[in-house]
């Protein structure tokens, strides 16, 4: 990196190994210079381990820790203040899908210690997984929590439930916290043209006054002291398809509801309020790759009367198979987090891209680049 005040080089040498079936061992040494500042040498190490106990029990930990050996970057020679400065490694965001990212990318610069400790089960119909995580770093501590379980009630029939929960505390002493618990049906039958999805979601958050919008947990800052808020979040799909999947179906169409209660305290000020939006999307099929659609909802505050619409046209190609990219504009808008994840509800012009990922598609892929057979 060349600036204008400081030039900093880095140089990596390691080595990657397989001591036994299932385990991976790193490890890194790294030399950096700063010209105003001197030399800086550090070391990277790191160990991963995955352990099957018979047929349906696995366990696995991980280890990845950085750590300045001599030397010290000043603050103002940090290039970007969300990449560990002793890691060297890429660039970590600090969004809501990077909550549990425990790994030496992650938010913030300077030295750390991760370590994480696993178990699965995995049966004919059923599946648990857990895992506990701990972050040890110059810019914050984190500790977090896991679970999720899988349960098939027959063909195109699923049970699944998760629980999350993490803390954050930053180099000032403020913390927060972030716990959700959901239960979730699918319901797409194989030989059915219908399609119904279901999910329940409790979700609390809570923030110091001093923790800041960079935190790891993708809580916003409320910037006026500390805040609490417990959310009770509801979505329901119902989807019909004129046609069997796949290769131009024809005609598609589905409505949704979502309902939420809130609870939230900024300091001394506490609000309630139970928030719910109703919304449809029709599309058609134009051959096997095109498609053209209109979506339409209303979000409807009870207790204030508030109401916000969203709606407009968009299109949509299918460049290759399991990959779906959609433009449109939304002629009004509005802006709800609990309800945006599955469609696009903000005003003006969008585009989106889904992939799908299975066992298949990685192994095909991966035979495609090595030509090698599954």
């Amino acid at each position: 990196a060349n600036g204008q005040e400081f030039v900093v080089h880095t140089k990596q040498i390691g080595f990657d190994v397989a001591p036994w079936t299932g385990a991976k061992l790193m490890s890194t040494l790294n030399q950096q210079a700063v010209t105003e500042n001197g030399g800086r040498t550090f070391a990277q190490y790191g160990l991963s381990q995955s352990l099957p106990i018979g047929k349906n029990w696995t366990f696995d930990a991980t280890l990845d820790a950085a750590s300045t050996i001599s030397g010290e970057i000043p603050q103002g020679a940090i290039v970007n203040p969300f990449q560990p400065v002793t890691s060297g490694g890429s660039i970590g965001t600090v969004s809501s899908s990077n909550i549990g990212n425990f790994s030496g990318s992650g938010g913030g610069a300077g030295n750390f210690t991760a370590a994480t400790l696993g178990a699965a089960y995995r049966a004919a119909r059923w599946s648990w997984n857990g895992r506990l995580e701990y972050r040890d770093g110059t810019a914050d501590k984190r500790l977090g929590l896991t679970t999720n379980f899988l349960r098939s009630l027959g063909e195109g029939q699923t049970l699944a439930s998760s629980i999350r929960a993490y803390r954050t505390t930053d180099a000032g002493g403020a913390s927060g916290t972030y716990a959700s618990a959901d239960l979730a049906i699918a319901l797409r039958p194989f030989d059915s043209r219908w399609s119904v999805l279901e999910r329940f979601e409790l979700r609390h958050e809570s923030a110091d006054a001093g923790l800041t919008n960079s935190n790891n947990l993708g809580i916003p800052a409320s910037g006026i002291g500390d805040q609490v808020t417990s959310r009770a979040i509801n979505n329901l799909a119902l989807n019909y398809r004129s046609g069997p999947e796949g290769n131009g179906h024809g005609f598609e169409a589905s409505v949704y509801y979502g309902s939420k209660y809130v609870r939230g305290r900024f300091q001394d000020d506490v609000y309630t309020g139970y928030i719910h939006v109703a919304g449809f999307e029709l599309r058609k099929d134009i051959g096997t790759r095109f498609d053209i659609g209109l979506q339409g909802s209303v979000q409807h505050a009870w207790d204030r009367g508030a109401v916000a619409f969203s709606g407009g046209p968009s299109v949509g190609i299918s460049p290759a198979k399991n990959v779906w990219i959609t433009g449109g504009y939304n002629v009004s808008g509005y802006r709800d987090r609990d309800f945006e994840d599955a469609r696009y509800t903000r005003r003006g012009p969008y585009v989106t891209m889904r992939l799908k990922f299975d066992q298949r598609t990685i192994g095909n892929t991966t035979a495609a680049i090595f030509g090698g057979r599954k």
